[in-house]
């Protein structure tokens, strides 16, 4: 193979090459520090949980507490020397305070889940188009092997390796994309503390 067709060959490949890590590779190997400094560091997950706990879990345990109260208050105090909690709680219409108080919950362990799994995304992503960027270099390397089993092979390989990296790829950037939009918001209907 002379010259020519090595430039023909790999010049496209690099020019790809180049491309996709200045705008997957780089981009996703710098997503980890820079949701560690937008969210955590900056102190809009903190503000966001505080806010949940302040202004929704706590007023519905609270609402809670209140109702099982004021039921307990409405007996006689005989009575309420022989009646465990348990059954002060059943007189209780606690339910709708009850779903409130998990609502708020679920929505401060969404907050919580979410930015560990958007930063083992990322690290997925970059190592991957990394991957991704090797295949597409090993694809030309394929035509300098004589023709036969071995030039094959690896022309295959390459080929999948680089084809099923890419359609990952592309799907794994949807699903970041919808987990960071639902994270950011969570954290912007949570932006204040009540």
């Amino acid at each position: 193979m002379n010259w020519h067709d090595v430039l023909l060959w790999f010049g496209p490949a690099f020019a790809w090459v180049a491309l996709w890590t200045q705008f997957a590779t780089i981009r996703f190997f710098d997503k980890n520090e820079s949701l560690f400094k937008d969210l955590v560091g900056s102190g809009a997950r903190d503000l966001a949980l505080s806010s949940i706990e302040s202004g929704k879990l706590i007023p519905a345990l609270a609402r809670l507490c209140d109702a099982a109260a004021a039921t307990k208050a409405a007996k006689e105090a005989e009575e309420l020397k022989l009646i465990p909690t348990e059954d002060v709680l059943t007189a209780v219409d606690f339910l709708g305070e009850l779903a409130d108080a998990e609502a708020a919950m679920s929505e401060m362990k969404m907050i919580k889940d979410l930015f560990p799994r958007l930063q083992q995304c990322a690290s997925g992503l970059w190592k991957i188009s990394l991957l991704h960027s090797f295949a597409i270099v090993l694809l030309p390397t394929a035509f300098l092997i004589q023709r036969g089993l071995a030039h094959w092979v690896l022309f295959l390989l390459a080929a999948t390796v680089a084809s099923g990296s890419f359609v990952w790829l592309l799907v794994q950037v949807v699903r970041y994309q919808q987990m960071r939009d639902s994270l950011l918001s969570a954290l912007a209907a949570n932006r204040t503390i009540a």
